[in-house]
């Protein structure tokens, strides 16, 4: 889908002020600023490679904390399990504390034809991440094998 495609189907898309990119060229083209799933706040971030979609982010706009952070990580799992199917692959670490904090991360993942699902949580000291990644690059990787 290029960024038109796109727009047309879903409303309300900005064009990002201070877009991201990554270092395959993928550039963050839209963004949608605020949606509510699982009753909490997300922003959703659209990569686009070569005018093509290439992979669509969703982050937690406001974590406050592990915990808290942990429980939106479950919600979400269920969420994605009852549209999906049972994830391929599911993992939580709680780190060792440190000096620095104390870093934990859960992560699962889930196929869908070709498009990878993946749910990740980071957790470091005052810092807490929870991301969901919907992307075609490994899918199209295994078509090679």
């Amino acid at each position: 889908m290029s960024p038109s495609e796109v727009r047309k189907i879903i409303p309300g898309l900005t064009v990002p002020a201070d877009p991201d990119e990554f270092p395959d060229g993928a550039k963050e083209l839209l963004r949608l600023d605020d949606i509510e799933i699982v009753h909490r706040h997300f922003r959703v971030l659209f990569y686009f490679k070569e005018n093509k979609l290439s992979q669509v982010t969703v982050n937690l706009k406001k974590p406050a904390g592990f915990t808290d952070v942990m429980q939106v990580f479950e919600s979400l799992t269920e969420v994605l399990r009852s549209k999906y199917g049972k994830e391929v692959s599911r993992k939580i670490e709680k780190g060792e504390a440190s000096s620095a904090g104390r870093m934990n991360t859960a992560d699962a993942t889930w196929m869908q034809g070709k498009t990878n699902i993946n749910l990740f949580l980071i957790s470091f000291g005052p810092t807490d991440e929870l991301n969901i990644n919907y992307q075609m690059r490994l899918a199209k990787e295994a078509e090679k094998l």
